[in-house]
């Protein structure tokens, strides 16, 4: 005789069960939910690792032109300095040749004078001892006595702010030196103007010419190495970075970089 099996099937799920089951899955959303939050947290870390660590490659660059600023201040200048009061000797000596003196006397002037520029290019005293302001008007007025480009400078900031920490300082000039190279170089410009701005929480470089403009095309060259040069300093300070230019209008050189909250003195 056959065996008569009875299957029941039930429709839902009783409230202790419903409950056990939304728990399980609340169990398993914050469980992916921790998960993306580790992950998230790792490449936030990981980020902050390499800006740090991007930050102390140039920090040992910094140090290392510094170095050599000063050897060819102290050891090459003065070597040459050395020869040069070697051939005054030679001439009053009457072993040199008036013609040939002057030849030899102008070179070896020429040759300390670009020993001096290099070296204040590299790191100039007068950043270190007076700060960015004074820095920049002094290069500004060297470059104005070598160059057909008029340039007008402005340095705004409230009263009583203490000056900026070397961070800021260098790369803010190191900036506006290159941005000033690329109007002599390349704008055909016959005036340009820096301005900076210093307010509580910021401070504002602008770099301006009448000059003959900038293509797209000239932006996004992997070529246009002082522009992608200049890119990196302000990431690195996570600043705002935009080069503005349309041909036969001129260029806009804009930086803004955040100040930290110790240096809103």
């Amino acid at each position: 005789m056959p065996v008569e099996r009875h299957i029941r099937f039930r429709i839902g799920f009783s409230e202790q069960e419903a409950e056990a089951g939304h728990e399980t899955c609340r169990c398993a959303e914050n469980e992916n939910r921790g998960n993306d939050e580790d992950t998230a947290q790792q490449k936030h870390l990981k980020a902050q690792r390499a800006a740090g660590r991007i930050g102390e490659l140039r920090q040992e660059r910094q140090e290392e032109q510094n170095r050599l600023a000063r050897e060819l201040h102290d050891h090459l200048g003065q070597s040459l300095l050395a020869i040069l009061l070697q051939v005054q000797a030679g001439r009053n000596h009457g072993e040199l040749t008036d013609s040939l003196y002057e030849k030899v006397e102008k070179s070896i002037r020429d040759a300390i004078d670009e020993v001096r520029r290099l070296a204040w290019g590299m790191r100039p005293s007068i950043l270190d001892d007076y700060g960015l302001n004074s820095a920049l008007a002094r290069h500004i007025d060297d470059v104005s006595r070598h160059s057909t480009v008029v340039i007008d400078y402005n340095f705004t900031s409230p009263a009583g702010l203490e000056r900026l920490p070397s961070r800021i300082e260098v790369p803010l000039f190191r900036i506006a030196q290159e941005a000033i190279t690329n109007v002599q170089r390349h704008s055909d410009a016959a005036h340009a103007s820096v301005v900076v701005l210093r307010q509580l929480h910021d401070i504002t470089l602008l770099v301006e010419d009448n000059g003959k403009g900038i293509s797209i095309e000239e932006l996004n060259s992997s070529m246009s190495l002082g522009i992608i040069g200049m890119r990196e300093r302000v990431n690195i300070l996570r600043g705002e970075f935009a080069v503005f230019g349309d041909p036969g209008k001129g260029t806009k050189v804009h930086v803004k970089i955040p100040l930290r909250k110790k240096e809103i003195v």
